[in-house]
């Protein structure tokens, strides 16, 4: 999408390299994650949904097709109407 959007692929490729494998999956979120505990908050749901719906829209905007960001974008809309927005997202 971001090459699409014209970003330089080498750009793209840094910044999925940062924010992906530096940033969340470096973190140590095990306690949290597998015990299934939400309430540390860090990044809550209903901000993560925001910034997936605004990603998925510009996909829509330069017709690029993101069916696991929609599918998850979906997931995030039945937690939101749950009660869950102020929960701590697992996207950080």
């Amino acid at each position: 999408m971001g090459v699409k959007a014209g970003v330089a692929p080498e750009r793209c490729l840094k910044w999925c390299r940062r924010r992906l494998w530096e940033g969340m999956l470096s973190r140590d979120t095990s306690e949290d994650g597998f015990s299934r505990q939400f309430d540390r908050v860090t990044f809550a749901l209903k901000l993560a949904r925001k910034d997936l719906g605004l990603a998925t829209e510009v996909g829509r905007e330069l017709n690029v097709p993101m069916p696991l960001a929609s599918l998850v974008e979906q997931d995030f809309l039945a937690a939101l109407a749950r009660g869950l927005g102020e929960k701590d997202s697992p996207s950080r």
